[in-house]
């Protein structure tokens, strides 16, 4: 899922958003409950309000689980 970094370069506070992105779009299942563990769901909320890259599966997903209007979910314009 980071295949792209170096792992031992990526610090869990200060790439929070990166690092809650990346899991909620192309997590396992298991990625997912870690984050819950990882975060607060008011850190999660927060992060999935500022992304911009997720799609539409993906909001639609997280508007539901977190209870998120997808208006407020300005990650994919599908939605606008």
């Amino acid at each position: 899922m980071f295949w792209d970094f170096f792992i031992e370069k990526i610090d869990t506070e200060l790439h929070k958003n990166f690092i809650i992105e990346r899991v909620i779009s192309r997590g396992l299942l298991e990625d997912f409950y870690y984050l819950q563990q990882l975060y607060s769901k008011e850190e999660i909320i927060a992060a999935l309000k500022k992304s911009k890259v997720l799609d539409p599966k993906t909001v639609h997903f997280c508007s539901h689980f977190y209870n998120i209007p997808i208006t407020e979910l300005n990650a994919s314009p599908y939605y606008s």
